[in-house]
């Protein structure tokens, strides 16, 4: 492994300083130029909420400099590459490490490879800088969830429990970069509002290397015997290059790594684990899977490309049971695996198992919580996009949608969904974004069963004002329109294609497209259904999606930030359609102000 630390010798530079300001006397500081970069250490004891860290931007996670190592009562807990900025007028945004749970404790902090200006501007503070802008910078999505600074990447374990829903993520605290692999966490009782919680899975220290993808659930018969209702969370660790365990038994706000990880050795990563409940047609994994009632499945991505079931009664030992390929049983899958039990067309006598990786395409099929059996076939060429093959998946995602996942132990079993938007952010404080929660579910369409995804319902409670166009024709060349005010919508409409060849909703730096003649929406394939389209689009700041004849499609892409919609307008093009109804409910921020809207687009 690259860049393992090497402990402090009787050669490094020692600078001793209490972040109160307090001079140590047991370490004497030499006097030397501060513009040399040096290894330097601080000693101090926790006070207040977070440790303050200067960030240098413009940087590979490759090419950064500096290996950070901060020690309570001797003991490591958190351990970051990174690049301390060199002063505070190189200094482009600041990090924080949450540190309020070791008040009291007795800290050093290492630094390698820094310069003294910089590494004077790490301290402890209750506060962090710039917090008074987070949420109201003019690029951030205002009704979706957002870390507050640093780089993020996969949504992981994701979890309800007790009136929580729990929302982990890969972050990288202290970069705008991929690397430092994290968990990061937030909660949220309606999953709209949500709250950014201190990280819960830390690299080298709580993971031998980095925390990689994984999942959440709740040991509700405490098989595992951390508790009775334990949250546990399932992660690769890359430096025990095995699947791993932690654990809480206070609703989350802790986490304890299980002492004899890893659990699991393979050739794969990105665990999804949850529990399969036995029916009369089952049969048990064994003897003790019989009294509980069921077991636990987990499915990971096999270096081989293909998907890895295993099953356990513990969560700690594991056996392998299955591995599915794909077409003629060749490997075709991909990292991020989810799977899951859906009712086809809302009968729950009636439900298949839906199966897909981190790019989306997906399978229908039957489980029996060992096995993993497709029973449909698409052909080669079912879903060409841009040139590049489904590899016999089907879709139901469009534009950026990475690596989702599905809510475990939701109430009446909803199957909610969230994935990384990979868009990056123009500037500091942090990069990427995740998508609005979206409602799954498997519908028969005339091509067979399909999977849907449509916004959640909770997205009405965001509604404070409605505007609407009556039904009408919509004759070529004549827009029908309303009068509008804001920046954030949910705009729902229908309408009868006719013989115009386009329609479109517009509006200041809003462009929504339904191309009659290649049958796309937004460059998605929906067809019309009996002649119509039917179109629910959230327009957030910065990032549009849409689902289009109720989730048959759902686009994930790139809009306009601080701009202020007047009117809204829909148009046919090259013939006559006709509106059946069109409403545009302007929506509040989840995070209260928005940003400064702007007159005119803006894009940076």
């Amino acid at each position: 492994m690259r860049n393992q630390w090497r402990p402090a010798s009787n050669a490094m530079v020692f600078l001793a300083i209490v972040l109160t300001g307090t001079r140590l006397p047991a370490q004497p500081v030499p006097q030397s130029s501060s513009e040399t970069p040096r290894d330097l250490v601080k000693e101090f004891t926790i006070q207040n909420k977070y440790l303050i860290i200067p960030i240098q931007d413009g940087t590979r996670y490759d090419d950064m400099k500096s290996q950070l190592r901060l020690y309570v009562d001797d003991k490591i807990v958190h351990h970051y590459r990174i690049n301390l900025a060199e002063s505070a007028q190189t200094t482009d945004w600041y990090a924080y490490l949450t540190i309020e749970s070791y008040k009291g404790g007795r800290a050093r902090l290492e630094v390698d490879n820094v310069y003294e200006d910089g590494f004077a501007l790490v301290k402890q503070s209750d506060t962090i800088p710039g917090e008074k802008n987070f949420f109201k910078e003019p690029w951030r999505p205002q009704l979706r969830f957002s870390q507050k600074v640093g780089w993020n990447n996969d949504p992981n374990g994701l979890v309800y429990l007790d009136g929580t829903y729990h929302f982990f993520f890969q972050r990288n605290p202290v970069g705008l970069v991929w690397g430092n692999m994290t968990w990061g966490h937030a909660t949220s009782t309606d999953l709209l509002h949500w709250e950014q919680q201190p990280d819960k899975i830390r690299r080298r220290s709580m993971a031998r290397w980095d925390a990689f993808s994984g999942s959440a659930v709740i040991d509700k018969l405490n098989t595992a015997g951390f508790g009775k209702n334990a949250l546990v969370l399932i992660f690769s660790d890359t430096g025990a290059r095995g699947e791993a365990l932690a654990y809480s038994t206070d609703q989350g706000k802790t986490f304890t790594t299980y002492e004899k990880n890893p659990v699991m050795k393979h050739n794969g990563r990105d665990p999804k684990v949850k529990w399969y409940k036995y029916d009369a047609d089952d049969t048990p994994l064994n003897s003790t899977a019989k009294a509980l009632g069921g077991h636990w499945v987990m499915c990971t991505f096999d270096l081989s490309k293909r998907a890895a079931f295993y099953a356990s009664t513990n969560l700690k030992d594991w056996t392998f049971q299955h591995l599915l390929g794909g077409v003629a049983g060749g490997g075709d899958w991909d990292s991020c695996m989810e799977f899951c039990e859906l009712a086809v067309d809302g009968n729950s006598e009636n439900t298949k198992w839906a199966i897909w990786a981190g790019n989306n395409y997906y399978r229908i099929g039957e489980f029996d919580g060992k096995t993993f059996t497709l029973i449909d076939d698409p052909p080669y060429d079912a879903e060409v996009v841009e040139g590049k093959s489904s590899f016999h998946k089907y879709r139901v995602h469009y534009g950026s949608h990475l690596a989702s996942q599905v809510f475990n132990n939701t109430p009446k079993g909803r199957k909610i969904k969230m994935h990384w938007v990979s868009y990056p952010t123009p500037k500091p404080p942090y990069n990427q974004h995740f998508s609005f929660p979206v409602s799954l579910s498997l519908r028969t369409t005339k091509d067979g069963i399909r999977m849907f995804a449509e916004p959640i319902e909770e997205i009405a409670n965001l509604r404070k004002k409605t505007y609407s166009i009556p039904a009408q024709s919509l004759p070529d060349g004549r827009s029908r329109s309303t009068r509008t005010s804001g920046m954030l919508f949910e705009i729902r409409a229908e309408f009868e294609v006719g013989d115009a060849k386009k329609v479109t909703i517009s509006g200041n730096g809003l462009n929504i497209t339904y191309d009659a003649i290649n049958k796309t929406l937004q460059g998605c394939p929906p067809e019309p259904l009996e002649g119509k389209i039917r179109i629910q689009a959230v327009v957030d700041n910065s990032i549009l999606e849409i689902a289009g004849n109720d989730g048959r499609i759902m686009f994930h892409g790139p809009h306009g930030h601080s701009i202020a919609v007047d009117e809204i307008k829909i148009t046919a093009h090259g013939g006559d359609a006709r509106l059946i109804s069109f409403d545009a409910h302007e929506l509040r921020s989840i995070w209260g102000d928005e940003p400064t809207r702007s007159i005119s687009p803006v894009q940076e």
